[in-house]
C-alpha cells in the first residue's frame, strides 16, 4: 500500500464514513475532536506521514487526561476510536467496525465458577427484578 499523508488520510477516514452511513454529526465529531489533533501533532513535529510513534504518545497523553479528569470515559474512548479508526484504515484500506469482546480471557476458579452459577440462577428465583422478565 503507498504512503498517503496524515492529513489526506483524515479526509479519506471521513470520506468512508459518510459512505458508510454515518451521520454528519458523528463524522465531525471523529473528525475535529480526533483526527485534527492528531494531525497536528504530526505537524508540530514535521512529519507528514502517518507515524506509530506519534500515535503512541496521542494515546498515553488521551489517557493521561482520563486519569487527570480533564475529560471523562466516554471523550476518551471516543478520541480513541478516531485513532483506531485512523490507523486501521491506513492499514488495511477499509474503514472497519470493530467491537472488542466482552468475554474474559481468564479462567474462574471452583469457588467464583459458583458463585456466578449462583447469581444466574437467582434470575429465575426474582424475575420482577430483572427488566424483560414477566412474573407470570
Amino acid at each position: 500500500m503507498q504512503k498517503i499523508k496524515i492529513s489526506e488520510l483524515a479526509c479519506q477516514v471521513t470520506k468512508k464514513m459518510e459512505a458508510a452511513g454515518y451521520s454528519s454529526t458523528t463524522i465531525w465529531r471523529m473528525y475535529s475532536y480526533a483526527l485534527i489533533p492528531l494531525v497536528r501533532q504530526h505537524e508540530a513535529q514535521g512529519v507528514e506521514y502517518l507515524d506509530m510513534d506519534i500515535v503512541i504518545e496521542y494515546r498515553q497523553r488521551i489517557f493521561m487526561r482520563q486519569v487527570s479528569g480533564t475529560i471523562n470515559r466516554k471523550h476518551s474512548s471516543r478520541l480513541l476510536d478516531g485513532v483506531d479508526k485512523l490507523t486501521r484504515f491506513n492499514d488495511t484500506g477499509k474503514l472497519e467496525w470493530s467491537c472488542p469482546s466482552k468475554i474474559s480471557k481468564y479462567k474462574l476458579n471452583k469457588f467464583y465458577e459458583f458463585l456466578l452459577s449462583e447469581y444466574t440462577a437467582s434470575f429465575d428465583i426474582y424475575p420482577s427484578l430483572w427488566p424483560g422478565k414477566s412474573t407470570s
